[in-house]
């Protein structure tokens, strides 16, 4: 009668142990996959997919889209990184947005041209500083100029 208890014991140990063995692959797994960068690069992706589409067929880049990833990316940065961060982030999105809108009435003022910068290219500078921060964000902007 022990023994039968006792192999019970060991066999149910067993399971328990192999259950959390995958139960602790998963987690690190979802963690791994499914963490901040992932998320944000999966919205980012997206918005661009969105863009390129609308942007190469309309000339035009459509703000529902825009918007929606940058509440979907300020959500992240409040569970992921907490208030100040995410403050912060905004700030650096906020000082793009003002860098292109600068460059924008710069140009305007200086060419007499109706067409520079589009609004939704501003309004992108906002999410590109969002993400990056401002020292990558004016990187980025740099670059994007080539």
């Amino acid at each position: 009668m022990f023994k039968l208890w006792a192999k019970k014991l060991v066999v149910n140990i067993f399971f328990l142990q192999k259950f959390l063995q995958v139960y602790y692959f998963y987690l690190q797994v979802s963690i791994f996959l499914f963490g901040y960068n992932y998320l944000t690069g999966l919205i980012i992706v997206s918005l661009m997919v969105i863009i390129f589409i609308s942007d190469f067929k309309y000339m035009i880049i459509l703000d529902s889209p825009l918007v929606v990833s940058v509440v979907l990316i300020i959500i992240l940065k409040l569970i992921y990184f907490g208030f100040k961060t995410t403050i912060y982030s905004i700030i650096s999105g906020l000082i793009l947005f003002l860098i292109m809108l600068l460059i924008e009435k710069t140009w305007k003022l200086n060419t007499k041209k109706k067409d520079s910068l589009g609004g939704g290219d501003i309004k992108f500078a906002f999410l590109m500083g969002l993400t990056l921060d401002v020292k990558l964000g004016i990187v980025a902007l740099v670059l994007s100029t080539f």
